[in-house]
């Protein structure tokens, strides 16, 4: 079975080697779907939400929230 949780964040970003608006830092809202698979464990559950939304949080919205991407990812 698989669940999924969206999730947001908002960071900043700009264009490179671009002319325009866009080459300044700006922002966005993102959203982030993680998907699950595994089994039915005896509680019901594929994964507690709770486990979900904390290793999200860990692994990734702590690196990527409010944050320049352009500092974390090559463009």
């Amino acid at each position: 079975m698989k669940i999924t949780r969206q999730f947001s964040f908002s960071a900043a970003h700009h264009l490179t080697d671009y002319k325009g608006k866009c080459e300044r830092p700006h922002g966005h809202t993102y959203r982030l779907a993680v998907t699950v698979e595994g089994r039915i464990q005896k509680n019901g559950l594929v994964l507690d939400f709770v486990e979900l939304k904390k290793i999200v949080n860990e692994k990734v919205l702590e690196d990527l929230d409010h944050r320049d991407l352009n500092d974390i990812f090559p463009n």
